[in-house]
């Protein structure tokens, strides 16, 4: 049974440019269940994720496709992203054709909703590390995203605005002394992305 319950008034592409690739590495997290904290993700929502990461030129679908925990957090977050847009009655397929305006709303809460999803999951990770690292912290300088600073804002916005219980205001705090620690914190668990030049 999957997470995602998909409106029958809403289409979903048949393809798109990478999904025979990004459907080919369902086989590789199934071999990995130790990746996942709970159950693997059903194969028709792994699906839906892929058709969607790919649907609108997300570089990370190559994430995706690599495995590994980077691949599981952005599996993660794109089910929370569109999980909250279905139970919204809004097409995630169909926001092209959205007044711009109203599609960047609703996009900001789920997008936040899904960045929460995939930095909870990595920060249990890190925390069976060890480390101490807090939600803002990791979306901050998580190398895998194309633009972290405002993800750190969507996600800062979305929990004063709507005064989100699950998440305190002091987990969204950056300590800049952790952030040579975060980084070599993603680099040993592989992940791909952009890196500071004095972590090179």
């Amino acid at each position: 049974m999957g997470r995602l319950e998909v409106p029958p008034n809403f289409k979903v592409p048949e393809s798109t440019a990478h999904f025979e690739d990004l459907r080919a590495a369902y086989s590789v997290y199934q071999k990995h269940p130790e990746w996942w904290d709970s159950a693997i993700v059903d194969p028709e929502d792994f699906g839906l994720v892929c058709k969607y990461v790919d649907y609108y030129g997300d570089p990370a679908y190559r994430f995706i496709i690599l495995g590994g925990i980077q691949g599981v957090s952005i599996i993660e977050h794109e089910l929370t992203e569109m999980a909250w847009f279905y139970e919204h009655d809004y097409d995630p397929f169909g926001r092209l054709g959205q007044e711009a305006g109203a599609d960047e709303q609703m996009y900001a809460v789920a997008h936040a909703h899904g960045l929460i999803a995939e930095h909870r999951y990595l920060q249990n990770w890190a925390s069976a590390d060890g480390k101490d690292f807090l939600l803002g912290e990791l979306i901050r300088w998580n190398p895998g995203s194309g633009r972290p600073a405002a993800d750190l804002k969507y996600v800062l916005t979305h929990v004063h605005k709507h005064k989100v219980q699950e998440v305190s205001d002091d987990e969204l705090q950056i300590r800049e002394e952790q952030k040579t620690r975060v980084y070599a914190w993603y680099r040993e668990q592989q992940f791909e992305g952009y890196y500071p030049k004095e972590m090179s």
